[in-house]
């Protein structure tokens, strides 16, 4: 099973002042060297953006581990592999600073991640400067936390399920 790190550069500058970028390392072996496989930039990134400091890759998460008692370890090279990309200042139905969180999955075949979803908070919680995204925790492939962080200490956490049917992340429950 390869085993993959990712590092975030949330500074680099590229036409939008800030606009991050993600590097994907792997290492197909405990022998073998770490490779770089993939830079990964923001699938919103637009020129002509306002969201200058939206700081793409402030928090990362992958979530390859699976509980022995659940699978199948002969499965594991088969079973789905995500990365989330947290992007805490990036504006939402013209509401500034709200944040999303990026959804790849790897592809078994090519080994590339592909994104697939934008995770977005609940319309109910949509306000300016929520930084949702701002840390990203998953668990054994089926729960993902998203938190958000503001001046004042508030942060709200909320919790996500992936649907295998639909295989789309979707919202639970705030915590």
């Amino acid at each position: 099973l390869t085993t993959t790190i990712a590092i975030a550069d949330n500074g680099y500058d590229d036409a939008a002042l800030e606009a991050g970028r993600v590097f994907i390392y792997d290492r197909p072996d405990f022998a073998s060297l770490w490779q770089l496989t993939q830079v990964i930039t923001s699938p919103d990134f637009n020129d002509d953006s306002d969201d200058c400091f939206y700081y793409f890759g402030y928090s990362l998460e992958i979530i390859t581990e699976v509980p022995e008692l659940q699978y199948d370890i002969a499965r594991l090279p088969t079973l789905p592999q995500f990365l989330f990309i947290g992007h805490p200042n990036m504006s939402v139905s013209g509401t500034t600073g709200v944040g999303v969180v990026y959804a790849y999955w790897r592809n078994g075949t090519t080994g590339i991640w592909d994104f697939i979803q934008n995770i977005e908070p609940p319309t109910s919680h949509i306000r300016e400067n929520l930084l949702f995204g701002h840390f990203i925790k998953g668990c054994a492939l089926h729960t993902l936390f998203i938190s958000t962080y503001n001046s004042t200490g508030q942060a709200s956490v909320f919790l996500y399920l992936y649907n295998i049917t639909s295989s789309r992340w979707q919202y639970g429950e705030e915590i």
